[in-house]
């Protein structure tokens, strides 16, 4: 990977942290209310223990709704950065050249890793997130994941088989 691509990559990488981070903007809740709550498990302790179900099942659908505007604005972002930067560097791409080779494979690499960050769907995630989440064999299976598999599934981007044994691959990873 040259360094280019490095660096998009690592740019990419942040921002997707940065806008999927947890609002701080949270009402402090009264103390009856942190009494009542006192035996809950907070949905963030399910995430830290790898149960990424646990921690879906567990927040609020307005907190879900966030989550998932702040990934899919990342992941855009992270796609416009790759797009851009691969159309930018399509312009150095001179046949002939004796780069000519490299510099097409680094356009074409980041075109790929582009349409990897491309979330554009025209019905909404959380359903099937939610769906997705049900089954106790998909627990341990981040997030991340998660939405990278319901989105090729909504989108028709994999066949059936593809995903079963994506997500089996997974699942013996997670569930080892």
């Amino acid at each position: 990977m040259t360094e280019r691509i490095a660096a998009a990559v690592l740019i990419l990488a942040f921002t997707a942290v940065a806008q999927t981070a947890p609002s701080t903007d949270k009402q402090v809740p009264l103390v009856a209310d942190k009494a009542a709550t006192a035996t809950k498990l907070e949905p963030g302790s399910f995430k830290a223990l790898g149960n990424y179900g646990g921690w879906w099942n567990n927040i609020t659908e307005v907190e879900k709704d966030a989550f998932i505007d702040g990934f899919t604005t990342a992941m855009a972002r992270a796609n416009s950065v790759a797009v851009g930067v691969s159309e930018a560097t399509m312009k150095e791409v001179k046949p002939g050249a004796a780069n000519f080779n490299d510099k097409f494979y680094e356009v074409m690499d980041l075109r790929i890793i582009g349409q990897t960050f491309n979330f554009n769907l025209d019905k909404p995630l959380k359903p099937r997130l939610d769906e997705f989440y049900k089954d106790p064999l998909n627990v341990r299976i981040p997030v991340q994941l998660a939405m990278d598999y319901v989105r090729d599934e909504m989108s028709g981007k994999k066949t059936a088989g593809q995903l079963l044994d994506e997500l089996n691959d997974w699942r013996k990873i997670v569930n080892h």
